[in-house]
């Protein structure tokens, strides 16, 4: 048999990874992966705050448009009702899931085309602890702001929940002045293991030296941070100082610390002023 001039190339089947190239490949795909999930979370978490200060001017506009429309008045507050509803731990607490509170009972809801969303941060991920369904409701208004507001917490007079005696009370267009509406804050969003009714107190404290008492806690949904509206209409975040405030929220667990310094001083600053 005489052998051809020109034989066919003999196919040869390519080699497959070793397990010890593939071990090498996962590895190297999960230090990629380790390195860009805080990227992407930390996107997230911006997005998120974003969202959240847009909610807040949203609010803004709303009690801006409910102004004008009442001679000068604001939208009534504590013990006087903005935003029916009071949130709780406790389950199946109707508040907690009723979008009607907001979509229709708030003051707000007319200025606002019923839209639900802009009462809520979007990194609020709380439930109700009874029917695990989402809570609608994150923001809470300055206890000094708001027509028939007695702001009772900003001197502790909440024995008898009378008027502050000691500082300013903000109930209409008129009694504006110190702070200056772009350091007096209207709304914030509040802690989820701490809300209750649409009012946000604060016990106002007029010595930088001296720790104060903490009543209601911001949420600090955005890295240790929190969002407020302003009564310039303008919205920041704001990043807190002392580990009080900057502990993670979880809930329903209550946040931790019943004094502050810095970061008490600065809600005190823009609460109120001395009368």
């Amino acid at each position: 048999m005489k052998t051809p001039l020109f034989a066919p190339p003999r196919r040869v089947t390519p080699a497959g990874f070793t397990l010890i190239e593939l071990l090498v490949v996962i590895a190297i795909i999960g230090i990629l992966a380790g390195m860009l999930l805080p990227t992407l979370a930390n996107a997230k978490r911006k997005s998120q705050g974003v969202l959240c200060l847009n909610n807040e001017k949203q609010l803004m506009l709303a009690f801006k448009l409910y102004t004008d429309e009442n001679n000068g008045n604001f939208i009534p507050n504590w013990p006087g009702v903005w935003c029916p509803g009071n949130l709780s731990t406790a389950p199946n607490t109707d508040a907690n899931t009723n979008l009607d509170n907001l979509t229709t009972g708030s003051l707000l809801a007319r200025y606002a085309n019923g839209n639900a969303a802009i009462y809520k941060c979007p990194s609020d991920k709380s439930k109700d602890t009874g029917n695990n369904q989402a809570r609608v409701r994150s923001v809470a208004m300055n206890q000094g702001v708001g027509s028939g507001a007695t702001g009772s917490w900003q001197d502790r007079n909440y024995g008898p929940f009378g008027p502050s005696t000691i500082f300013q009370l903000y109930r209409t267009e008129a009694d504006l002045g110190r702070p200056a509406p772009d350091q007096l804050f209207v709304f914030v969003d509040e802690h989820p293991s701490t809300i209750n009714d649409a009012g946000f107190g604060v016990a106002i404290k007029t010595n930088a030296a001296v720790a104060g008492i903490v009543v209601d806690v911001p949420a600090n949904y955005h890295n240790g941070a929190s969002a407020f509206s302003f009564m310039d209409g303008h919205s920041e975040i704001h990043r807190w100082a002392e580990v009080g405030f900057l502990q993670l929220v979880n809930y329903p667990t209550g946040p931790g610390g019943g004094t502050s310094i810095i970061d008490i001083q600065w809600l005190s600053d823009r609460s109120s002023a001395v009368k």
